[in-house]
């Protein structure tokens, strides 16, 4: 072959190789691959999107297209303070209540997933979840018809710690879609503990709450989107 039909020939096959291999990349048929994030997304009724596995913020990363990690953080507070007065014909009366509520949760999973290659994929995981929680509540009545002061107040302290195997799958809508639903189950160790005062015809008596415990269930199912970039 002359020198003058090797140099565009050379050129010709490389080219064709490029264009081969960016239609290849553009076809596969799902996103997961290395360095991939996923923010994921809970289905509920109606088709509506809430946050997944109870998890505030829950983000997805593809270390390969075989395995990833998955980390959910949940943070929510409540605080509210309520005074309810009304007066009548002999009598008049006075409520206050006051609750305060404050929580943190967090949760990790490691995911395999055993067919990454195809428009849809299976997956299994393990993973801890922790836990914890502190409420205070003070709850007091007071009516001049009825003799005496009626209610309760105290504090509540809760944590877990727990461990989750899930197997699920995953369909993939397109390179940036992804609806997945997947089965859990769960076990650990939960401690609840409370103490307070509880008050009837103006008389106080202190109470005391302690739950401690394992257990072991399901999960559920739970069905979700996945929104890769």
């Amino acid at each position: 072959m002359s020198s003058r039909f090797r140099v565009p020939l050379t050129v010709c096959l490389l080219t064709m190789a490029f264009v081969s291999s960016s239609r290849a990349q553009e076809e596969r048929s799902n996103p997961l691959a290395p360095g991939v994030w996923a923010l994921q997304f809970s289905i509920d009724d109606n088709f509506t999107l809430t946050n997944f596995n109870g998890a505030m913020v829950a983000v997805k990363k593809h270390f390969s297209s075989k395995s990833a990690v998955r980390a959910g953080i949940t943070i929510s507070a409540f605080s509210e303070d309520r005074d309810y007065a009304s007066a009548d014909t002999g009598s008049a009366s006075d409520q206050k209540v006051s609750n305060d509520n404050y929580n943190l949760a967090m949760s990790l999973d490691f995911l395999k997933y055993l067919r990454p290659d195809g428009r849809w994929s299976f997956f299994a995981g393990v993973g801890p979840e922790f836990g914890i929680g502190h409420a205070t509540y003070d709850d007091r009545f007071e009516n001049s018809g009825v003799s005496g002061i009626y209610g309760n107040s105290g504090t509540r302290h809760e944590w877990s710690a727990e461990a989750n195997a899930l197997l699920g799958g995953e369909w993939f809508a397109s390179r940036a879609i992804g609806i997945h639903a997947e089965y859990r189950l769960q076990g650990g160790y939960r401690s609840i503990t409370g103490s307070g005062t509880s008050t009837r015809n103006s008389v106080t008596t202190e109470t005391r709450e302690e739950t401690k415990g394992w257990f072991v269930g399901p999960g559920g199912v739970r069905f979700g989107l996945s929104a890769y970039f």
